[in-house]
């Protein structure tokens, strides 16, 4: 069974094509499902990785999806240690 990457179901290509498959700031807003300016404020406010070309910034797509994941882990164990506690508190009371 082949597996696929997100970015490669939206069509967006892959940081493993010949091509090199760099993503401008319109491609990672397309990925994002935001607006080219949330796109940018999300970069400016967050440890997006990117590269810096020029003037022009550049995201490999392997890179985006890394770090998408590491931002949804902690938040995941977040929600599990409330739960924890209100458990505690409610067993204790």
């Amino acid at each position: 069974m082949k597996t696929t990457t997100l970015a490669a179901r939206e069509g967006l290509g892959s940081s493993r094509d010949a091509s090199g498959g760099l993503w401008n700031i319109d491609e990672l807003a397309r990925y994002l499902r935001l607006s080219r300016k949330a796109a940018y404020a999300l970069v400016a406010s967050m440890p997006v990785p990117r590269l810096r070309i020029g003037a022009r910034l550049r995201f490999r797509p392997h890179e985006v999806e890394a770090w998408l994941a590491k931002q949804a882990a902690p938040r995941v164990q977040q929600k599990t240690n409330r739960w924890a506690r209100s458990r505690k508190n409610e067993d204790a009371g």
